[in-house]
């Protein structure tokens, strides 16, 4: 079994007249190893830099060592009216 834990996420859409803008960033995540009673490796997946999080223990600011850590995932998307069925991607980022 497998835990997933998402922290800061965001989301927006925006309209005109010409296109749509969709905007998705998720701050932090971390994939947790629940398969066992004490797993060897109970962290299976974090972002560098950042101590783990678990359900008793959310993430705090200063558990970040850098201050300007780029979000682990943003998604930019964009599509015209004029074109309804092309998908733009402005932006696609998963760091880890």
């Amino acid at each position: 079994m497998l835990t997933l834990y998402l922290k800061d996420l965001e989301g927006e859409v925006s309209k005109s007249e010409t296109d749509v803008k969709n905007r998705f960033v998720i701050g932090n995540l971390q994939i947790d190893n629940q398969s066992e009673f004490d797993p060897v490796c109970p962290v299976i997946l974090k972002p560098l830099g950042i101590q783990s999080m678990t359900p008793r223990k959310t993430l705090q600011k200063e558990e970040i060592k850098d201050e300007n850590a780029k979000p682990v995932f943003e998604c930019f998307l964009h599509t015209k009216n004029n074109v309804p069925n092309v998908l733009y991607i402005e932006l696609f980022r998963f760091l880890l």
